[in-house]
């Protein structure tokens, strides 16, 4: 068993979701979420978001998307702001 750290969320693997699921994931991983690398997961952040746009929920997707900037220009760490490839 290992502690899950306040930062470190559990991630859904797309190699467990159906073939037009993972294309949906795929979208969603590569050109919504603010990564480096590491294409095969999706947080639960952007799950819920693509959920809740496959099933015509309403989702505030631009606050996801405006919390993760503002949480990366507040890291003290490091000073590499990520921004989503479509903005």
């Amino acid at each position: 068993m290992k502690y899950v750290e306040e930062n470190e969320k559990p991630n859904h693997k797309k190699a467990n979701l159906t073939r037009d699921w993972k294309f949906i994931c795929h979208v969603f991983v590569v050109y919504l979420a603010p990564r480096k690398g590491g294409y095969d997961s999706l947080n639960l952040d952007w799950s819920a978001a693509m959920l809740n746009l496959c099933m015509h929920k309403p989702f505030n997707i631009s606050r996801l998307i405006f919390t993760i900037i503002v949480s990366n220009a507040e890291n003290k760490q490091s000073r590499w702001v990520m921004y989503p490839k479509v903005v």
